[in-house]
C-alpha cells in the first residue's frame, strides 16, 4: 500500500505506527482499552516490524510529522489547517475530548496557530 501511494504522489503525515516502524522502536505508542487489546497491539506491531520491507520502512521514515495547508494559497494566508497525527508535540499523545481547554490552547500555541486556524488529528481513532 505504501508503494502504491508513493507511486501516485499521494503524501500524508506520519502516524505513531509509521514512525515507530521506521525507527524500529520497541513499542508502537498505542493505547489499549483492555489487556487483550494490549496483547493484540503488541502482536500486530511485532508482526509488522518483521514483515515490513526496507523500502517501506524508508518511505515511512520520510513522512512528515505535520502538514500545514493554506487553502487560500500563499505563504502567510489565513486560515491555516495543520494536520498532525496525535498532537503538535508528539504523535503518540492522545488528544481526547476530556482534555481541558488549557491543553487545547497550549497545543495550538505550540503549533504556532493563530485565531481562525484549524488543527486536525486522528490518533484517537474516533471520528
Amino acid at each position: 500500500m505504501v508503494a502504491l501511494l508513493r507511486s501516485r504522489g499521494i503524501t500524508g503525515i506520519a502516524g505513531n505506527y509509521d514512525s515507530t516502524v521506521a525507527t524500529d522502536y520497541k513499542h508502537c505508542g498505542c493505547k489499549a482499552e483492555s489487556p487483550r487489546a494490549e496483547e493484540l497491539s503488541h502482536e500486530s506491531y511485532q508482526w509488522t516490524r518483521v514483515h515490513v520491507t526496507p523500502e517501506t520502512k524508508q518511505a515511512l521514515g520520510e513522512l512528515p510529522f505535520r502538514m500545514d495547508l493554506r487553502p487560500r494559497g500563499g505563504h502567510t494566508s489565513r486560515p491555516q489547517i495543520t494536520l498532525v497525527h496525535g498532537a503538535p508535540t508528539l504523535n503518540t499523545l492522545y488528544w481526547t475530548e476530556d482534555r481541558p481547554d488549557s491543553f487545547c490552547t497550549k497545543m495550538a500555541r505550540m503549533a504556532g496557530l493563530r485565531e481562525g486556524d484549524l488543527i486536525a488529528f486522528g490518533h484517537t481513532h474516533k471520528p
